[in-house]
């Protein structure tokens, strides 16, 4: 896996970073869903262009534009970075026009195991809250080649991301002209346009629209910028055809270390209860593990 030292060490992506872990994360599934992960002890991460938000990866470019909009304004705009270098911003301007194949997936996971828009949105006819050891999930994002990241609803702190990274890209980007005495310009200058926009682009998947905020979503992200091995899969719903890969939960010999289900507010009956209680018998959970929903829905 590519380590991006650089993009760790802005201040604010620090300070999320830094911010107090959840004990547990939760994913909400189907009964077909907690059937496919108990049985195959993996995880599926869609392709980002397939999740239910379409805007989702242009948000950050959405962004990157209007910083770098604000770089041309008169020198006394209030918002202008004055520590761009105008070639740098040229090259990026002209990089954001390609056509990215970035292949980003994601698997996604929150801080709050039983709320009433997650079993609305992910399954309203009866379904499950999966809670995870934080730390759990954490070593098996490393393991894939991929990272375990909280979102970030917030604009002005997004914004501010983008624009730390940006100087730090510029700054690497006149360092490098200078140290090479302009050898080599159009190749090493498209060399650190590139790692700006694979930095950029491992941070789509956390920036995500203010209305999304009580969701308090983690994800796991892939990307084949990343190094990942996974095999692209596919699988059809309503309306497409759907890529993913699958995410190892733990050793082939092992068991999947839950720490809790919710049982969904749709269905709240005992029988249910024994049915999964059954289900994850060799998975050693103990019976107050299990537990219904206290959100008041019902399907139908």
């Amino acid at each position: 896996m590519i380590k991006n030292k650089m993009r760790e060490q802005l201040p604010t992506y620090s300070k999320i970073r830094n911010r107090k872990k959840p004990p547990t994360l939760f994913h909400y599934t189907t009964p077909i869903g907690l059937l496919g992960i108990s049985h195959s002890k993996n995880i599926w991460a869609t392709d980002i262009r397939f999740l239910n938000d379409k805007k989702e990866l242009h948000h950050i470019l959405d962004i990157t534009h209007s910083i770098l909009d604000d770089f041309y304004k008169v020198d006394d705009n209030p918002e202008k970075i004055r520590e761009l270098n105008y070639d740098f911003i040229e090259g990026l301007r002209i990089n954001l026009l390609r056509e990215w194949s970035s292949e980003v997936y994601v698997a996604s996971f929150t801080e709050e195991g039983d709320i009433l828009s997650q079993w609305r949105g992910y399954c309203p006819n009866g379904g499950f809250s999966i809670g995870f050891h934080y730390d759990m999930l954490s070593q098996i994002a490393t393991k894939n080649h991929s990272f375990l990241e909280r979102c970030v609803y917030d604009l002005e702190i997004q914004k501010q991301m983008i624009e730390e990274l940006l100087v730090s890209y510029s700054k690497k980007y006149v360092k490098v002209m200078k140290d090479n005495n302009h050898r080599n310009i159009d190749e090493l200058g498209n060399r650190i346009l590139d790692e700006f926009l694979i930095a950029l682009f491992a941070w789509a998947p956390m920036f995500k629209h203010k209305s999304f905020k009580e969701e308090k979503e983690w994800r796991i992200v892939c990307s084949r910028f990343y190094g990942i091995k996974q095999e692209m899969k596919f699988r059809a719903n309503e309306l497409n055809i759907v890529p993913y890969i699958e995410i190892s939960l733990c050793q082939s010999e092992e068991d999947i270390n839950f720490k809790e289900i919710f049982i969904g507010p749709a269905v709240t009956n005992q029988s249910s209860k024994d049915a999964v209680s059954r289900l994850l018998e060799k998975n050693r959970m103990p019976e107050h593990s299990i537990i219904f929903s206290n959100a008041p829905y019902r399907s139908g």
